[in-house]
């Protein structure tokens, strides 16, 4: 049985769904799997229905945006194990596996050194050469690729990563008339989230039936129509909208209950911005910079049916077989 080494950047929990997804569709292929990703997002995200056959290693990165503007993430490999029994190891999101395993793929949409302007100049020429030097082999959604993955790795594309055990496609003659509000753990957006949510709640009524908002930022007296976020199958299918930031999970999560989203960011991450305009391309999204023209955007699409009919036929055609595509691409490659 042939063995993988599944690595997450700790940054935000949409690395380590995509791990979690992939794991699922590599045991499915019978191959032996570890995954090396923070307990607790694991444990948040598969909320208790682990596969036994997929070993956990407790291991944190310490990688996020502002450690990488500081300089202190590009020495996190160190902090992992021995790796080199494994067949095959897959680091989500960080190239720097590369001075320990040359032949690591990796996976993601982004490199943290083109997505942040104030990433350090010189650590972002030792990423790039590092990247030319190996030329490493990378599996990406392709509405998610940013051109720089094409210029500096093998890429292998394939669709979304969903969890085939869910259903998140709408029900029959199911009600599609809430909104979503979120903006995950962005630091810089959370202040301004918070007060646009309060702005609104102090309506007396709105077009929406309900309108679901992060949960930590929700006020203190709530309308009638304004509830926490609960992230369930259930709340997906009732969207018709999601007013978010451009994060992979928050997004596939929306497109797959056949939710439009509008989406608002931090000016200075360039990732964010390259999936926004990715998905506005693509018809399946609103780049509206600001949650305050999200908002007013989602409201046009709401009374907008033509909108709605051209959104629904593009989300129904989607790939969504990214983890099982993945898992074979993988597979391949020992053959």
């Amino acid at each position: 049985m042939k063995s993988v080494a599944l690595i997450a950047c700790s940054n935000g929990l949409g690395h380590t769904r995509r791990v979690l997804l992939l794991a699922n569709a590599l045991v499915y292929k019978n191959f032996k799997v570890t995954i090396f990703a923070p307990l607790n997002n694991v444990n948040t995200l598969s909320q208790g229905d682990n596969n036994r056959k997929i070993k956990l290693v407790d291991f944190n990165s310490h990688t996020s945006a502002a450690s990488w503007v500081s300089g202190d993430s590009q020495n996190w490999y160190k902090l992992l194990p021995d790796i080199s029994e494994f067949d095959i190891v897959v680091c989500d999101n960080l190239i720097e596996i590369l001075k320990i395993r040359h032949d690591a793929w990796l996976s993601g949409s982004f490199f943290w050194h083109e997505a942040l302007i104030k990433f350090p100049e010189k650590l972002k020429k030792e990423s790039q050469s590092l990247l030319l030097k190996f030329r490493p082999r990378m599996i990406s959604s392709t509405i998610f690729s940013s051109e720089k993955l094409k210029n500096f790795t093998n890429l292998y594309e394939v669709g979304i990563y969903s969890d085939s055990k869910k259903n998140l496609s709408p029900s029959v003659n199911f009600s599609k008339n809430d909104v979503l509000i979120a903006c995950g753990k962005s630091g810089s957006l959370e202040k301004k989230t918070e007060d646009f949510i309060k702005k609104i709640s102090k309506e007396k009524h709105t077009i929406f039936n309900t309108v679901w908002v992060e949960p930590n930022l929700i006020p203190k007296n709530p309308p009638y129509w304004m509830k926490k976020a609960t992230f369930t199958n259930k709340m997906y299918q009732s969207l018709i909208g999601s007013v978010i930031r451009p994060g992979v999970g928050t997004i596939t999560d929306s497109l797959l209950a056949q939710s439009k989203v509008f989406l608002y960011y931090e000016l200075d991450n360039l990732e964010m911005k390259e999936n926004s305009n990715l998905l506005e391309s693509q018809g399946l999204g609103v780049n509206s910079h600001k949650v305050e023209k999200a908002w007013s955007d989602v409201i046009n699409y709401f009374n907008n049916p033509r909108l709605q009919e051209e959104f629904n036929h593009k989300s129904r055609i989607l790939n969504i077989s990214g983890a099982q595509e993945a898992a074979d691409i993988l597979a391949s490659s020992l053959n």
